[in-house]
């Protein structure tokens, strides 16, 4: 008699209980898969009411009425008027951060973006920006950074619109060897539409010096950009800019928040290859052409 042997062969079947990922853990994959859907914490306080009167909003509005009422193309005696105007607010205001983000915005409007001018330079733009979310920044003070609806407004717009003028010179030094390049700067104030939300808006300084004559803007110099930009490559501009986009997320902006993670260039990477391998890992462990 022959003796015959089976044999049997044992697939395994996937584990009906599959391992659970902790809290961490899904934060984590959150934000490599979608990054603007992960969570960061807001700067808004909702409960807090506006610190400044609806008499100075009103003058204020007042002040800007003009310029949007001939936007997009105000003349420059009516940008260099509400200049001027906002200029004698922010003397009897100055600890209003709106008023310095409406005037560098409307400073913006006459001398452009490009901080290599010295029309920039010398217009005070940077200064009224810095100043205005660091006024917001102030009042944040002793509770956790967060403020009200209308001052987190304004800390994003004034965030936005410096990101603005730092994407700008970041590509001006991709294209140059050097900070001083010497191409003819853009004389429009708006951002590209596929890099800024189109609500951008920016901000103003305490002192300042008289505007230039908008047309001179020839002359460059590395001693005229602000000090926190001096010695600093393409990729740190960049990255100076996506805080910048980041935090006015944070303030409420969720148009700034998605460019800046699409600005981040680990996050990408970092997704990519997380979803590559949950796909490969879905279809069964098979590599592309393996």
């Amino acid at each position: 008699m022959t003796s015959t042997t089976t044999t049997t062969t044992t697939t395994s079947s996937p584990s009906p209980h599959p391992p659970t990922l902790t809290t961490h853990d899904n934060l984590i994959l959150t934000y490599l898969l979608s990054p603007s859907s992960a969570p960061s914490p807001s700067l808004i306080n909702p409960t807090l009411p506006s610190p400044h009167p609806a008499s100075i909003l009103r003058q204020e509005s007042s002040i800007l009425l003009p310029l949007a009422r001939n936007s997009p193309s105000p003349s420059p005696t009516e940008i260099a008027t509400a200049i001027a105007a906002l200029s004698d607010l922010i003397a009897e205001q100055p600890s209003n951060a709106s008023v310095y983000n409406n005037r560098a915005q409307a400073s913006r409007l006459l001398v452009g973006d490009d901080l290599r001018t010295r029309a920039v330079a010398e217009s005070g733009v940077w200064g009224d920006l810095a100043r205005a979310i660091e006024l917001v920044r102030e009042a944040g003070r002793g509770r956790e950074g967060r403020v009200s609806k209308a001052e987190a407004g304004v800390a994003a717009k004034a965030l936005v619109q410096r990101a603005v003028l730092l994407r700008k010179y970041a590509r001006g030094l991709a294209q140059s060897p050097s900070h001083c390049s010497h191409t003819t700067p853009s004389s429009s104030p708006n951002p590209n539409p596929d890099d800024l939300p189109s609500h951008s808006a920016p901000p103003p300084t305490p002192q300042r010096q008289q505007h230039p004559n908008p047309s001179d803007q020839s002359e460059r110099s590395p001693r005229w950009l602000p000090l926190e930009l001096q010695g600093l490559d393409h990729d740190a501009v960049e990255a100076f800019a996506r805080r910048d986009l980041e935090t006015a997320g944070r303030y409420g902006d969720e148009g700034a928040r998605d460019l800046a993670v699409r600005l981040n260039p680990y996050a990408k990477l970092c997704g990519n290859v997380v979803r590559e391998a949950m796909r490969r890992e879905m279809d069964g462990g098979v590599s592309p052409g393996g």
